[in-house]
């Protein structure tokens, strides 16, 4: 007697396991199936943002496309988008047009050719995008000991762009500056003084975005702007290379402030 109730008690906890086991088996299945669902819906949500977010600058020294979460430069010849453009002429808003590539920028006001006589920066209508103002000025006496004692840099001979701009980049009641230097001699006698220097003082803090020893590259800065009110400016940079010769290529970067400090993307 005593057997047979110790075979039954055996045959029901072996019973009760197995049931636990099919249990743990179905719902870890189940559980395993929801997260693949939602790391899919995730990764899917993902790619339609990156997709859908696409858009262009526009200059007559160049053109730039966002898109993949990258910016990324591009012939202007090859952008076929016809929609209107946020467009600014010097740092004046001009309106929203169409604009058509053929060697500059051509401006459309009702199927009209819209003159201007200024730098050209339009922005794609669906970045919220707005050109800032900075008081420009070409390098002081505290600007050339600034950079001679960071940068050791000592000959400011040959300038061919030398431009200061002040700013409140982050919008946070503190006067900022980019600085932006080319010293290059186009003859062959002086080539040892060449360089080229962008760097952004952020609150008193110095970052340097190019110190480039290079031969024949150039920098200056375009313009400086916003994307939807945003507290942070961007900026938006020109570069040639092999600025003396045939094959020189022409593209814009642009600046932006990614956790607290500045670098090109």
């Amino acid at each position: 007697m005593n057997n047979k109730k110790g075979i039954i008690i055996i045959i029901s906890l072996l019973v009760m396991y197995a049931l636990i086991m099919v249990f743990i088996f179905v719902f870890q299945k189940q559980d395993d199936v929801n997260i693949g669902e939602s790391n899919q819906s995730s990764q899917e949500k993902e790619n339609k943002t990156i997709s859908n977010e696409i858009y262009y600058i526009l200059t007559n020294h160049g053109s730039i496309v966002y898109k993949d979460n990258k910016w990324e430069s591009i012939s202007s010849y090859d952008i076929k988008d016809e929609s209107k453009y946020k467009t600014y002429v010097g740092e004046s808003y001009l309106g929203d047009y169409n604009l058509i590539y053929g060697g500059i920028w051509n401006i459309l006001d009702n199927d009209e050719y819209k003159p201007y006589d200024n730098e050209l920066i339009a922005f794609s209508l669906n970045m919220g995008a707005n050109l800032r103002k900075a008081s420009v000025r070409e390098l002081n006496s505290d600007d050339r000991i600034f950079i001679i004692s960071n940068f050791g840099y000592k000959n400011f001979d040959y300038l061919l762009y030398n431009q200061v701009y002040e700013i409140d980049l982050d919008s946070n009641g503190i006067e900022d500056k980019i600085v932006c230097v080319d010293n290059f001699d186009v003859s062959e006698l002086n080539r040892d003084n060449y360089y080229s220097l962008v760097y952004v003082i952020l609150n008193n803090e110095l970052i340097t975005l190019v110190n480039d020893h290079k031969k024949n590259n150039y920098y200056s800065v375009v313009g400086i702007f916003n994307k939807n009110n945003e507290l942070n400016n961007s900026i938006i940079l020109r570069r040639i290379t092999n600025y003396e010769n045939d094959n020189s290529t022409d593209s814009l970067l642009i600046v932006e402030n990614r956790s607290g400090k500045y670098s090109i993307d």
